[in-house]
């Protein structure tokens, strides 16, 4: 919990939390529109891959390196 305090992006902590179940994999992968329901934003982001990127995804990854004892990388593929 204490790993959380600084955090204020409510996304960064559900990120946080869903990073910490799959902990012991090591790696996971995730369609995008599957990230966004688990994240509960997929109807804000309908759509705004950019925007979700951005502001989700990007945000989560500096606040998590930066104030938790996780962090995370991310790979981009596009499927036709």
């Amino acid at each position: 919990m204490e790993n959380l305090l600084h955090i204020s992006s409510s996304n960064s902590i559900r990120m946080y939390e869903l990073l910490k179940a799959f902990e012991k994999i090591g790696k996971r992968s995730f369609e995008i529109e599957e990230l966004k329901e688990i994240l509960g934003v997929a109807e804000k982001y309908h759509g705004r891959y950019y925007n979700f990127k951005k502001r989700i995804i990007v945000q989560a990854q500096k606040d998590l390196n930066k104030y938790t004892d996780i962090a995370f990388t991310f790979r981009e593929s596009k499927t036709p």
